[in-house]
């Protein structure tokens, strides 16, 4: 890999692709196939032709077509010596190739006119070293047969062993982040296949576009039709490329021919993907998830605690409480039903539900804070039955296997979910020239979507049109003005195109409206101050109790803490104390533990982390004195996170509106801060504070909460840092 250059990064949306084409004996295609190149949406290229001696013309007429074209300054010619082949004509071309990108074309290949733009675009949402797409047979005419080769999204050196989908005309490699000799081919037969085993056999990953766009030319007389010539050469690269022995070469021979069969039917997927298919396939994979979670739990209430609790009650003092529990099954069945709804619930809160769609970290994350929350109150449940805690171990035992199923399901649901729903294709309409940054946006979930296409708004309705119907599987409209985004929007909706929309400051104060019905026609009404006064009652209510318990709980800590700010620092006040704007901009303190220190020097005031500061930081453990700002009532525990006095005034210069997020108390979990947005921009993030304002409801602020446990161990951005002075 070059120095320089991050793959995480979209750098090189403008960098050249060298195309290199061997030619020989080509004459009735070779034209076809430089104008096809020409008329490619994606027109930094240049076209390498590697002409082999050929005895029809393909010289002669290639000349005739340079002379001729208006891009000649981007066509090479090169002449061999003597005939060599199609693998030292694509390393005669790949030596010569000064673009960031190369990209292999044989002579009898259709490309479609957006392959490279497309093609490129996937390669940077992949961070693709190595790419190749999907393809369709052709006639000799290069009229599609209707057969289509699907490629699975991601292809190791030993899958490709057994899978030879990787068709030479798709691939596409970036030499920034691969070394360019290991493109170079070996003259031996099948060389496209012994080149792609030696690529991935250094760890390299090939990541497949399923989308079609080549196709292949097949004559009914050609060699990869003899499918006993294909059997042969696959037996030859294992042997002599892989140098696997008769035992281990016979294995993944009749591995190939087993996915060369099924191959049709696996990878048969529909590009417009069936919504109430993905729907089924994640109601299906919850519905399991849940009903293991409650199995586990009904095999040892049944075996154990049912026992236990119909046991005599008799306390440590040797109190009697009597009898025990006596159930019969509809009672049986009511316990089983109590935790089967916590435990949706709970994983309701921690959006542990969406297998499938979420990360498999993410959704088995979400499972084991549900796990743990909804088997400690169950816990508390069945000591009380008991009128004294029982033994803890069963329930460790419940929480060790349903973690475990967990982990089971999360990541098999992923993967069958990822094999049957391909990521979904994706048209981007935006207003901006620059539109690396959407695609870095999506990138981080490029299992799930990715843009295969782009186009500015100020190319024309018409051309935006036209687009939308083409990729009617997605819209992606990002930035756009105000009365082409409605227009968008009604096109798409009256032809049924799926439409992702970047909200803007309207649509997150319309998403908060109450609708009327008190005349002949629906009215919205627009609240200036959404949260209503007994919830505002219900939310004071809470913030005292909870912050009083929490405070309680926490206190040998924040004593502890108070000691090793005192150790470290040496400093009287061992709280960091800072003027932030809660509700209606009224000023607080805000406290926080100190974690770092003030160093002077000759050279002025520096300030310095004390040991373990930054690990305090990121757990959020220095925050832990704004339980004391929640009980005065200065914050609340859920709330737009505050800002200090300056960047509010600064703020609100920028945006006259910026006080709208200050219609409620400041939180010390904010819904920006908990959904990870805190490396958004700052409009971004005061849409999502809007939005909780407008969505408000003390179940949002319990889902908050809950999730803010999770958010605590699995920090995905931190929070603006304001240093201790």
């Amino acid at each position: 890999m070059k120095k320089g250059h991050n793959m995480d990064t979209f750098t090189g949306m403008n960098e050249m692709v060298s195309i290199v084409v061997p030619v020989y004996n080509v004459a009735e295609y070779i034209a076809e196939t430089i104008q096809m190149v020409e008329q490619q949406t994606y027109t930094n290229w240049e076209l390498i032709l590697v002409e082999d001696c050929s005895t029809d013309g393909s010289y002669e007429r290639i000349k005739e077509w340079i002379r001729k074209s208006t891009q000649a300054d981007k066509i090479h010619l090169i002449r061999q010596g003597h005939n060599g082949g199609a693998a030292r004509a694509r390393n005669t071309g790949v030596d010569v190739a000064r673009g960031r990108y190369i990209a292999y074309l044989d002579a009898d290949d259709v490309w479609l006119a957006s392959k490279l733009e497309e093609q490129l675009l996937f390669m940077k949402q992949k961070s693709a070293a190595f790419s190749f797409t999907s393809y369709e047979y052709g006639d000799e005419h290069a009229v599609p047969t209707g057969r289509i080769v699907h490629v699975p999204g991601k292809l190791t050196f030993k899958k490709a062993l057994s899978q030879t989908v990787i068709f030479t005309s798709t691939v596409m490699f970036d030499t920034w982040h691969m070394d360019k000799r290991l493109i170079q081919m070996p003259e031996i037969g099948s060389e496209d296949t012994a080149t792609w085993w030696k690529i991935l056999k250094t760890g390299i990953m090939a990541y497949g576009m399923d989308r079609v766009l080549t196709i292949y030319r097949r004559p009914a007389d050609s060699l990869s039709a003899n499918k006993v010539v294909a059997v042969q050469r696959l037996w030859n690269l294992l042997r002599k490329v892989a140098g696997f022995g008769i035992v281990l070469s016979a294995w993944y021979l009749i591995r190939w021919a087993f996915h060369a069969t099924t191959r049709r039917i696996w990878f048969k997927k529909v590009t417009s993907r069936s919504d109430s298919k993905n729907r089924i396939m994640i109601l299906t994979s919850g519905a399991l998830e849940l009903f293991a979670m409650t199995a586990v739990y009904a095999y040892v209430w049944f075996h154990i605690y049912y026992p236990i609790l119909q046991q005599q009650r008799i306390s440590v003092d040797g109190y009697d409480f009597g009898r025990g529990l006596k159930l019969y099954s509809k009672g049986h069945l009511l316990v089983l039903i109590i935790y089967f709804v916590l435990m949706f619930f709970f994983l309701k809160m921690y959006r542990g539900t969406n297998l499938g769609e979420s990360k498999p970290g993410s959704a088995f994350f979400s499972q084991v804070f549900a796990i743990l929350t909804v088997d400690a109150i169950t816990y508390f449940q069945l000591s009380l039955m008991r009128n004294w805690l029982i033994s803890p171990k069963p329930m460790l035992i419940i929480v060790a296997w349903q973690i475990f199923l967990s982990l089971i399901i999360s990541f098999l649901f992923y993967s069958i979910y990822r094999s049957i729903f391909p990521a979904r294709e994706l048209l981007l309409i935006s207003n901006e020239d620059n539109v690396e940054p959407i695609l870095g946006r999506f990138s981080s979930r490029a299992d799930m979507y990715y843009i295969v296409k782009t186009v500015n708004i100020k190319q024309g309705m018409d051309r935006v049109r036209e687009l939308c119907r083409e990729y009617a599987s997605g819209v992606v409209i990002w930035n756009v003005t105000e009365q082409k985004r409605y227009e968008l929007l009604r096109y798409c909706y009256e032809n049924n195109i799926r439409v992702y929309l970047m909200p803007q400051m309207e649509d997150v104060l319309l998403g908060g409206v109450e609708k009327l019905h008190q005349f002949d026609t629906s009215i919205y009404l627009l609240r200036n101050y959404p949260v209503q006064i007994e919830e505002r009652v219900t939310k004071r209510i809470l913030d005292i109790v909870v912050s009083l318990a929490l405070i309680i709980l926490t206190s040998p800590f924040m004593l502890l803490m108070c000691i090793y700010v005192k150790a470290f620092d040496g400093s009287d006040n061992v709280f960091f104390r800072q003027k932030r704007c809660t509700r209606n901009e009224k000023a607080f303190e805000m406290l926080k533990f100190r974690t770092m220190k003030k160093i002077r020097a000759v050279d002025g005031i520096h300030y310095e982390m004390l040991p373990f500061g930054n690990r305090l930081r990121r757990m959020r453990l220095d925050e832990l004195p704004q339980l004391f700002n929640i009980l005065k009532g200065e914050m609340s525990f859920i709330g737009p996170r505050p800002d200090t006095v300056e960047q509010v005034q600064d703020r609100k210069k920028l945006y006259t509106f910026y006080s709208c997020r200050m219609k409620v108390k400041a939180g010390l979990i904010g819904y920006a801060q908990v959904y990870g947005k805190y490396n958004a921009s700052l409009e971004e993030r005061l849409c999502l504070d809007l939005e909780y304002i407008q969505n408000y409801s003390i179940l949002l602020d319990f889902q908050l909460f809950f999730l803010a446990i999770k958010f605590l161990f699995t920090p995905d951005s931190t929070e603006d840092i304001y240093f201790d002075r």
